[in-house]
């Protein structure tokens, strides 16, 4: 969990644009679906 973690806090220092909480929900989409596989 702190991965994804990681990862958000990552993009949102890189991207701080409109598409930040897209790009962060996809992120928590990937690892769900990565716990479930």
């Amino acid at each position: 969990m702190s991965k994804i973690i990681l990862v958000a806090a990552k993009k949102i220092s890189i991207d701080l644009g409109p598409g930040l909480f897209e790009s962060v929900y996809e992120e928590l989409l990937e690892y769900r679906l990565r716990q479930i596989n």
